[in-house]
This record gives structure tokens, C-alpha cells and sequence, in this order.
């Protein structure tokens, strides 16, 4: 009774045709409302609704909604709200068929869609818009019934109050023509376009009508249609794909190829041989602008996407694809099977991708014609660039950038470690630390995506479980992927990512070859020791001190006393710093060595000590520089940034001495110990007290705008490939999509760093275990040959290897060559040309060299010696062969720094982990790549570059005359310079231009002269290894008292030994030693 009472009680409110004022037309059908609809609830209900801004132009869906799927919205895959009057819909034509097979529906009705940021056309017949109508008619009748449930009476009343509200906005009912299309004439085709035309507008008036999953489906609408910065709506709609294995590249392993083409056994002319065999289902396909790809219909997920490249390609007709009413498209990862119901239908689809194709995705397709270097990107003009110098300006601007992501995060690392710290001191707790980043913004909706490399455990302990166990444990919104598995059979088994790079938001990138990781963070002060607050007593001339070049430790006999009192007292000196006047007040207490013990293992509550003094001090640092008032102890120094705030740069030098820079693994020296317990990030891993760190000299850059958008397509597709090979059917981890090359969001730039325009093309090493393509590019090799043949004057390089060739068979990068043939034909100009190469002086791998445990470190040096100077296909020797002094144009050097430990004179090399090439001061080269085959071959390690090109000029000089000169290749040059030769130390008065490369006042009499003269004196104060005296011999005409050095005479291991159980001077006669050191103006030395 109450029911029926119910529904008597609203009969005034039925939108029939009579309460509406119309006639009934037999010739019509009329749509009513739905009684009892969720009308007010509607939108409530679903989080995929178009953005309500303040323009029309800009409504969209957001970026991120790209991730949500049916189980976290509960709608289908084409579903979307669309506000009222977003959507305007006009029939323009029709076109008459005389076939008799379709003549029931003769007319196809060409339909123009508007909404406030895309147009498209539709192709629709009659059954189309009956079959529409009958879907919206059973939508009514389901819910015109009263269920007896207390959601539905809440909501059915919710519906009468807001009908009230509107009836003095009362639109027309859609109302549907019942003549069958056969029988409406050629001259009333006019008044029944109309008449459909009326009928959709009506429909799409009504919210429960508009946004129903069929209306869509009609109006090729779904989530994925006005993603915002995915580029103009374009075709989709449903089609039959069919199961099964779609790999490209597993296809590959089973063809055969002929005539440079596959003809594969199991993919297209399976397709044409079994015809329509196999499992079709029903996929929501959807173009857009550089890729293709379909929804998942039970999940609301992205099911695949194929970008498009160099293969993409599209197949129509029986011939091609076996089926009637087939289409193939496919790419150098996959392909898809598809079939339609008409031969109209496929024409669509094929003509759309071809559009695309010919339009915003022809810089991937290629048709006309490669990119350069067969890169999978062309060239961007006008680039934002940057580049950073040493980790520390490089994990700032990191820091900077992740801090004001809004919408994902991609990083990909060799070695990843959540614990680093990417502003130092730290002055603020952690929130500077990576993880810390990462946690905060994921609370805040930002999606962050991680790669790391796999590494075999056994010959690598970079533990990326942890890393991944770590990050993806701090919440949701993180998800990590490991590649790769390391399969017997894959080939992988000696290959690694290599790549490090940063994306954020698709439009700021960073690519360099500095991973997030223990031992990275550097500045140009490179400093050996990190002592922080705990100093040492009188532990002076016994105290074994460990460095790359004496694993073992050297002492002075005779000390057993000072040995044994050492190993009980310890000195503790905490350096208070008034905030007054500067004044420095170190108080010390002996501490027992179970006290020290104890101390060690409370390294937390040492660290929240340090903080609290670190925050009190800086606190005091900002008081005095807004009050105008900076003692003499600070004055003159650089405090602030652009900014106004705090520079964290001159933070470290107030504060040096009174904290810890590295933390826990991060002091490392990994030559005297490779890393360990990474899951103790806290617990050092070497003892500081006794080891100098290694430092860490490497170069980065970040780009902004279109390069940004292809390095992030660059992790898309491996990340797609990762997620396709492992976690294919975890909903956890989403199927990426790049971002449209319209636009740009101007929020994102690059802080703290002066930028340039450029030319800018990312390059990579890729093949098909990296990034799933079965097209190897090397095109950073490409590029580098490149260079060097067309370099005029100068080529600058700093790289972690150097193993390369002239003509060995054994190594297949052709570096080597290029150089060779380069020097070669300045020789026969008589030109001037220059080539400075900087290396690390020893690999970085634990061991002692003459040792068992040498043994990687030693395979490195053959190689590297190889390369430069140590065979008939040395590059050196070559050149020698050919009649010419190699030094006058190529030359190879290493950094070396010293300092005091243990009241002792220790040195340690600076680890140049570099992958860098400037030619001419106009281009550079900068990215992960090393100079080996692994890097560049492209079918072994996987990795990425930049070449940059400078378009903005500058006057410099080159051989003594005018020059003009790139400003970013140029400041980059410089800067290393200065650093290189100490310029940049406040100390340094001296007057040296570093402007011309090639000048013999500069290469000659500075850089060489200098080099020479550091070299001779490390070999004399600390017997350091190695030693450079039995190549460079020629150095000794610009360096007049180089004497005789027992290094010069280390021909064998046994010799190495002997050489260095000889006290040097630094444990001898430190004095003496103290007065070498400071002819030492520069931290590099000849290797």
C-alpha cells in the first residue's frame, strides 16, 4: 500500500508526454525520465568527473585519474561525468548506400561531436540510435522500480525534492522516430537528420541519460577520452582482440628472417592461417596522440599500451592479417590482433592511426625518415638545460624538484638508497632525506614510480630488496619494480640498468651519472675526512691509516706504547660556536673504550645532538644575516642564495667541524671496503677515525619541456615492458602513458642553477631485455663517434673507463678509431688539436692490486692500459707508429686530494665517475654512458644521454684568437677547469684564464706543468699508487727538477710490494712532507 501510495502521490511529477505539455505521436516514442533516479547522488557517486573550471577550454579530467580503476570507482571502463552542456552534438550529412546487404539502415549519418576542448566525427545508422534507445529504455524500466531497501527510498526522495526545484527548467522529452529508415524518401532526409539530431540533444540534456555507459559508448566517450595533457580526444570505441602472447620480441626468437624481414611462424601468418581460431574479447580501444592502446573491460585498467617508434605499423584486409574484417597494429614490442563487424569500421581505425601517425606521433614512427643517430627521439630545439657539477648542487636541485611534483615521480637507479640525505647538513631533521620526500609527497597524491636494477647478489651487494622493500612500505601511492630476473637462457645475466635518472611531473628531467646512493654527495671541497664532533687524542706516528693506495696500512716501528694507549683513551671534542662574537670553545673529556662502545652503538641519539646544535647555529646564522650584523668569522662570505634563504652551501663551511656531512654508509671508501649491511644505513661501514673517504666527483644535468618528455618516454616503456615480463595481471602496478608534446605547465623550472637554450636530443643504449623493442640503439655511440670526427679544436672528457679500440677485435667500440683518425688529420693540416681525458686512477672495486683480492681491480687496468697505452692497438702506440708525439695532442690524467687524519698526512684519489664529452666548447655529451662496450654497444647495459648543443653564443678565445664559443658547453668547461686547478678554493690568488683550451701558455705551461709537478710530489710524500712517471716521461721538459723516484723502476707485483713497504715521507719526515704539500695549489695529478 504505502508503494502504490507512493507512487500515486508522485504521478503529478512523471515526465510523460502529456505532464509535459507535448502531443503523442504515433510516430514517435517518447523517453521519459526514470522515476525514482539518483538524480542528486548521481555524481557523488564517482570520482571520474570532468574539472569545473573557470573556462570551458580547460575542462578535463586530471592527469592522475589515469590510474583509477572499477574497484576504487565501481563503474565501467568507458564511464565518465560529463557536465551539462559540455557535450554539443550536430548531424552535418548523411551518406546512402545502394548496396542491398545493409538495405534496412541505408544511411550513414556523419555526426560532429564539440565539447570544450575537441571536436570528432562519428559514423552512425539507424540500428545505432534504436539500439541507443532500447538500452535507455530498459535504463528507465530498472529504475522505475521500487526496491524495498532503504538506499533506494532515500534516494528516490532526494529525486522528488530536486524535480521540484527544476520544473520551471523543464526540457523537452527525447523523443525517437519509429519509421524504419528503408522507408523514409529521399526528400525527408532533411527532416529525420533533424529529428535524430533532437532526439540526442534531449538525451544528452538529462544527466542520467548523458552519462549512462551506452550514451558513451555511442559518442566514443570514455575515462581515457579528455585526460588532460594527453593530447585531443581521438577514435575509440569497442573491438574484438584476441588472446594470447602479443610479444614482438618473443616472436623474433621463432622467425626466421629473410630479405632483412621476419617472417614469423606464430604471430602474422599464424593470423593468416588460423584465421578467426583462438579467444576474441571485447577491449575498449583508444588513439591518442603517440600511442595506442585498449581498457580492460572487467577492471577499468589500462590493459597495454604500444607506443609508437621506428616499427609501428597498422594492417588492414584479409592479405595482411588472415580475417576478413582484420586489423594488426603492432610496434618493436608488440602487436595486436583485432577484428571489427564491417569493413567501414576497420577503414576508420586505420585511417585514424595513419593520421597520427603523419601528425603527432611522426617523430617516433619516422616516415620521413630516421632520427639522427637512429635515436628513438629527433632533436628538441630550444631547450631549458642545466648542468651540476659534483653531487651535491645535483641532489639539491633533485630535492627541489621532487618537492614540488603534483602528479608523479619516475626515477630509475643502478643503486638506489632511500636513506641519503639530498641537502646537507642536515639542519632540518630529515626532511631532506630522499625517503622522507618520496613519503610526503605520496601522502599528498603524487604518484611515484621507481626502477632499479636487479644486480646478481653474489658479485654485487647493492641489496635493491631493501631499497624496494623500504620505499614501497612507506605507503600506496610508491610502487617499485626490480629488472632484471637474471634467467639462465635470457642473456641477461652480466648486463645492468644503468641509467640515473629523475622525472618529474613528465616535464623536468635529470639525467647525469649520479645514482641517489650511499658515497655520491660531493662538493668541490671534496673532503677526506668527516670527523664531525668526535676528534682523537695522541694517537700521532703509530695509527695505521687505510687508503686505495695502502689497504694494509703503513706505521712507524717502534710505537707499540702509543698503539696500546690509543686503543684505550679517545678524545671527544664537542666545538661550541658563540652566536655572539664567533668565538670557538672546545671542551674534552676522555671517554674508556667500553664508553666509546656504547657511544657507537647510540649513534641516533649522538645524531639528534648534532641536529639540535646544527638547527641552534643556523637559527643564529639567519638572525645575524636579517639583522645586517655577520661576524668577522663569516664575513665576506657568500650566506645567501638568489632566494634570500640560507645557502646550504655556505651552511657546510659555518658548521664544518661540528658535524657529520656523511652519515652511517655513506662515508665509504669502497676501494679499501665495498659496501655491506645496507640495512643498517646508520652503522658506518669503514672507521672514519682511521680511513679517509673516497670522494666522488661526477656531472649531471636537467632538462625542461620536450627532452623532459622524452626521457619520461623512455621510462614508460621500460617500465611498461617491466610490468608486461613480471607483474602483468597485478592491478598494483599501473601501465604508464607518456605525456602530449603540447604545452607545458610553467610551475616547473630549474632551481638554483642558471639555464640555456639548446639544442637537445636524448640518446640511449637500449635493446630487447632493457626496454622489451627488438631494435638495439646505440645512438650514444653514434653520437660520440659523431663528435669527435667532426670536432675542430678541443675535445674534453671525463669518464669512469676508458677501453675502447683501433682496431682489436676484442672490443668493438670504436672510440678509440675516431680519436686516432681525428689527431691523424690535424696532424697532416699541421692544425692545433687537443684532446684532455680524465679518469679515475684506480677502478673502484675492494682490493689490493698484487693481491687475490685485486683481481676485478686489475682486469680494469689491462683494459684501460689497453686502450691508452700498452699494445699495438693502444692508442698511444699507434700513434707513435705513425711518427707523432701522442703527448702534443691527447693526453690522460686522474684527482688526487690530501689531507690529515690521525695527526697524520693522508692522501686518496677522487673517484671521477663522470660520463662527460665537450668538443669545442659548442657541444657536450652527458649522461650514464662509460666508454666501453658494456655502455655503448646498446645490446648490453642499458643507458641514457644527452647531447647539447649550444644555440646562445658567447666571445671567448681558441688558439689565441676570437671565438665564439656556446655559453653552456663554456661555463661547463670553466667550471671544471677551476675546480681542477683549485680556482675555486677562497685560498687561491692565482691569476689563470682558463678560457682558450688549446693555447700552449695554457695547455703546456699550466695544466701539463701542474700536473707533472703534483704527480712528482704525491709519488714522493706518500708513495701512491698508481704511479705515473714511466709513461709521461715526456713531461719532464716542462717540469725541470723532476728527480728519479723509486716508482719509475715497478715493473712486476713483487716490485709494487716492495716499493710500498718503504716508509714515505709522510710517516718520515712529516715536516718535510707538510712544505711538498703546499706547492700543491690543484687536487689532480697525471694517472
Amino acid at each position: 500500500m504505502d508503494l502504490e501510495h507512493g507512487r500515486s502521490r508522485d504521478s503529478h511529477l512523471d515526465d510523460s508526454p502529456v505532464a509535459a505539455g507535448q502531443s503523442v505521436d504515433p510516430e514517435f516514442e517518447d523517453l521519459p525520465l526514470p522515476k525514482g533516479s539518483r538524480k542528486t547522488n548521481f555524481e557523488d557517486l564517482y570520482s571520474l568527473r570532468l574539472q569545473d573550471n573557470t573556462t570551458e577550454s580547460n575542462r578535463s579530467l586530471p592527469y592522475q585519474s589515469i590510474y583509477s580503476t572499477s574497484r576504487e570507482n565501481n563503474v565501467k571502463p568507458n564511464f565518465v561525468v560529463l557536465p551539462v552542456n559540455n557535450i554539443t552534438l550536430k548531424i552535418v550529412s548523411y551518406e546512402r548506400s545502394t548496396s542491398t546487404l545493409i538495405r534496412a539502415n541505408p544511411n550513414l549519418y556523419v555526426i560532429e561531436v564539440n565539447n570544450a576542448s575537441s571536436k570528432w566525427i562519428l559514423r552512425r545508422r539507424f540500428k545505432h540510435f534504436q539500439h541507443l534507445h532500447n538500452q535507455l529504455q530498459l535504463l528507465r524500466t530498472s529504475m522505475n522500480i521500487p526496491f524495498p531497501s532503504r538506499i533506494h527510498r532515500e534516494q528516490r526522495a532526494s529525486f522528488r525534492v530536486e524535480l521540484h526545484k527544476s520544473k520551471t527548467v523543464r526540457h523537452s522529452l527525447p523523443r525517437f522516430p519509429l519509421l524504419p529508415e528503408a522507408l523514409v524518401p529521399l526528400d525527408q532526409m532533411e527532416q529525420r537528420m533533424n529529428q535524430l539530431e533532437n532526439y540526442m540533444k534531449a538525451v544528452l540534456e538529462n544527466g542520467i541519460y548523458r552519462n549512462y555507459s551506452e550514451t558513451l559508448s555511442f559518442l566514443e566517450i570514455s575515462r581515457m577520452s579528455f585526460i588532460d595533457q594527453l593530447g585531443e580526444k581521438r577514435k575509440e570505441g569497442w573491438i574484438k582482440k584476441k588472446n594470447g602472447t602479443n610479444s614482438s620480441t618473443i616472436c623474433k626468437v621463432r622467425c626466421r628472417e629473410e630479405n632483412g624481414e621476419y617472417l614469423c611462424c606464430c604471430c602474422i601468418m599464424c593470423g593468416h592461417r588460423m584465421g578467426i581460431s583462438g579467444i576474441w574479447r571485447q577491449k575498449w580501444i583508444f588513439v591518442k596522440d603517440s600511442f595506442f592502446g585498449y581498457l580492460r573491460p572487467d577492471t577499468n585498467e589500462i590493459g597495454c599500451i604500444l607506443l609508437m617508434d621506428q616499427d609501428f605499423k597498422i594492417a588492414t584486409g584479409i592479405e595482411e592479417t588472415g580475417l576478413k574484417h582484420g586489423l594488426i597494429v603492432s610496434n618493436s614490442s608488440r602487436q595486436l590482433f583485432l577484428k571489427s563487424w564491417t569493413k567501414r569500421e576497420v577503414k576508420e581505425w586505420a585511417d585514424c592511426i595513419q593520421r597520427v601517425m603523419e601528425s603527432t606521433g611522426r617523430d617516433f614512427v619516422q616516415l620521413e625518415g630516421a632520427n639522427r643517430f637512429r635515436s628513438f627521439v629527433p632533436i628538441r630545439k630550444k631547450a631549458k638545460c642545466s648542468w651540476f657539477v659534483d653531487g651535491a648542487g645535483y641532489m639539491s636541485a633533485v630535492a627541489d624538484a621532487l618537492e614540488d611534483a603534483k602528479e608523479d615521480i619516475m626515477i630509475a637507479d643502478w643503486w638506489l638508497s632511500p636513506e641519503i640525505y639530498m641537502k646537507r647538513p642536515a639542519v632540518d631533521g630529515n626532511k631532506w632525506r630522499l625517503d622522507t620526500i618520496l613519503r610526503r609527497k605520496a601522502e599528498e597524491g603524487v604518484r611515484v614510480f621507481v626502477l632499479l636494477y636487479k644486480e646478481v647478489e653474489m658479485a654485487l651487494g647493492i641489496n635493491s630488496l631493501y631499497s624496494k622493500k623500504a620505499l614501497s612500505a612507506m605507503h600506496p601511492n610508491i610502487k617499485v619494480l626490480r629488472h632484471p630476473d637474471h634467467i639462465a637462457g635470457t642473456g641477461t645475466l652480466l648486463w645492468a640498468h644503468h641509467e640515473k635518472l629523475v622525472i618529474v611531473d613528465q616535464t623536468l628531467a635529470f639525467v647525469s651519472g649520479i645514482d641517489l646512493c650511499y658515497g655520491r654527495w660531493d662538493d668541490q671541497q671534496h673532503r677526506l675526512t668527516d670527523l664531525g664532533s668526535v676528534g682523537t687524542s695522541e694517537r700521532s706516528m703509530g695509527v695505521s691509516n687505510v687508503t686505495s693506495s695502502h689497504n694494509v696500512g703503513q706505521q712507524k716501528p717502534g710505537v707499540l706504547f702509543h698503539l696500546a694507549k690509543s686503543a684505550n683513551d679517545v678524545t671527544l671534542g664537542t666545538v661550541i660556536i658563540s652566536a655572539t662574537n664567533g668565538k670557538k670553545e672546545t671542551k674534552t673529556k676522555r671517554k674508556s673504550s667500553s664508553e666509546k662502545s656504547e657511544q657507537s652503538t647510540s649513534h641516533h641519539l649522538k645524531m639528534k645532538h648534532f641536529t639540535f646544535r646544527r638547527k641552534a647555529r643556523l637559527d643564529s646564522i639567519e638572525e645575524e644575516t636579517k639583522d645586517g650584523k655577520i661576524s668577522g668569522e663569516y664575513r665576506g662570505m657568500n650566506t645567501q642564495n638568489a632566494s634570500g634563504t640560507v645557502a646550504h652551501s655556505s651552511i657546510t663551511d659555518v658548521l664544518e667541524g661540528s658535524t657529520k656531512l656523511w652519515i652511517g654508509k655513506d662515508y665509504t671508501n669502497f676501494i679499501v671496503k665495498d659496501f655491506d649491511k645496507l640495512d643498517q644505513p646508520l652503522k658506518d661501514s669503514v672507521d672514519r677515525t682511521t680511513t679517509p673517504r673516497m670522494p666522488w666527483h661526477d656531472i649531471g644535468c636537467a632538462v625542461v619541456g620536450e627532452a623532459a618528455r622524452d626521457v619520461a618516454r623512455h621510462f614508460v616503456q621500460r617500465w611498461n615492458a617491466t610490468k608486461a615480463e613480471k607483474v602483468h595481471k597485478n592491478s598494483n602496478f599501473p601501465y604508464l602513458v607518456p605525456k602530449s608534446y603540447g604545452e607545458f605547465d610553467p610551475y616547473l623550472s630549474i632551481k638554483n642553477s642558471p639555464t640555456s637554450l639548446v639544442d637537445c636530443q636524448v640518446l640511449r643504449s637500449s635493446t630487447t631485455w632493457s626496454v622489451g623493442s627488438r631494435i638495439t640503439e646505440d645512438s650514444i655511440l653514434s653520437a660520440y663517434i659523431h663528435a669527435i670526427q667532426n670536432a675542430e679544436h678541443f675535445i674534453y672528457i671525463e669518464n669512469q673507463f676508458f677501453i675502447t679500440a683501433c682496431n682489436s677485435g676484442e672490443v668493438n667500440n670504436r672510440i678509440g678509431r675516431a680519436l686516432y683518425d681525428r689527431i691523424i688529420l690535424a696532424s697532416e693540416k699541421k692544425s692545433r688539436f687537443r684532446v684532455i681525458v680524465i679518469l679515475p686512477l684506480l677502478p673502484g672495486f675492494e682490493g689490493q692490486i698484487g693481491t687475490s683480492s685485486g683481481r676485478a681491480m686489475q682486469a680494469i687496468m689491462h683494459w684501460n692500459y689497453a686502450s691508452i697505452c700498452r699494445g699495438n692497438n693502444s692508442l698511444l702506440v699507434k700513434l707513435r707508429a705513425a711518427n707523432l708525439d701522442p703527448l702534443a695532442y691527447i693526453s690522460f690524467y686522474g684527482l688526487r686530494t690530501h689531507s690529515q687524519l690521525n695527526k697524520h698526512l693522508v692522501t686518496e684519489l677522487i673517484y671521477v665517475h663522470s660520463k662527460l664529452m665537450i668538443v669545442d666548447d659548442k657541444k657536450v655529451i652527458c649522461g650514464s654512458a662509460n666508454i666501453n662496450d658494456r655502455s655503448l654497444l646498446g645490446k648490453r647495459d642499458s643507458e641514457m644521454a644527452l647531447l647539447i648543443e649550444d644555440k646562445s653564443f658567447v666571445e671567448s678565445v681558441m688558439d689565441g684568437k676570437p671565438y665564439r664559443a656556446g655559453r653552456f658547453a663554456l661555463s661547463l668547461r670553466k667550471k671544471l677547469f677551476r675546480e681542477h686547478l683549485g680556482l675555486l678554493k677562497p685560498e687561491c690568488d692565482c691569476d689563470v684564464v682558463v678560457d682558450d683550451p688549446i693555447s700552449d701558455s695554457f695547455y703546456k705551461d699550466t695544466w701539463i706543468q701542474t700536473a707533472a709537478l703534483n704527480t712528482k710530489i704525491y709519488g714522493e710524500v706518500f708513495h701512491c699508487i698508481p704511479c705515473g712517471y714511466r709513461v709521461f716521461r715526456y713531461f719532464q721538459k716542462f717540469v725541470t727538477k723532476l728527480v728519479h723516484n723509486a716508482g719509475d723502476e715497478v715493473t712486476s707485483f713483487e716490485e709494487l710490494r716492495e716499493y710500498q713497504s718503504v716508509l714515505p715521507l709522510s710517516l718520515t719526515e712529516p715536516s718535510i712532507a707538510q712544505q711538498k704539500l703546499q706547492k700543491i695549489k690543484v687536487n689532480y695529478s697525471l694517472c
